[in-house]
């Protein structure tokens, strides 16, 4: 479903991977005995194979580590892994399978945004790619001027 979506944030890449192999994703099923949804597929089949890609801004595990965690399918943490991401077991089969983070604290769940995974999955694919871009300014000055800046405000990175 997402993967033609995917496909058109590709050209804003650098490195673009083979699809990853998701047939593992079949076997946690029948292993937990849970339906997986189509959108953590499409997510790991196009960007499973690119370790940057994956680390960019949240961490997404590898698609071997999915598990099962506090009740929920977890697949990754929170930007600096502040929390827990996943699905919980009881939403799973519902209507609304929100991605939601892991609180140790308080020990629940609570929701990350968006009630339906293509809306999250699509937003950190987005958000991954352009954390992924180099970035670039450009702005003219005098020489006399860039040597004022340098030596006033940028002298630490001499």
């Amino acid at each position: 479903m997402l993967e033609e979506v995917y496909k058109k944030l590709d050209i804003f890449c650098e490195n673009i991977t083979e699809e990853k192999d998701v047939s593992i994703l079949r076997q946690k099923e029948k292993e937990y005995g849970i339906i997986i949804p189509e959108p953590l597929y499409d997510f790991y089949r196009h960007y499973g194979n690119d370790k940057a890609f994956l680390f960019a801004f949240y961490n997404f595990d590898d698609v071997e580590n999915i598990c099962i965690e506090n009740d929920a399918l977890v697949f990754g943490y929170t930007h600096q892994k502040i929390a827990r991401l996943g699905i919980p077991l009881k939403r799973l089969n519902s209507e609304y399978q929100s991605v939601n983070w892991y609180s140790e604290e308080l020990k629940g769940w609570f929701m990350e945004g968006g009630i339906f995974p293509e809306g999250f999955f699509f937003h950190m694919a987005a958000w991954h790619v352009m954390n992924l871009m180099l970035s670039m300014a450009r702005a003219k000055a005098s020489e006399e001027d860039f040597a004022k800046l340098t030596d006033t405000y940028f002298s630490f990175f001499n």
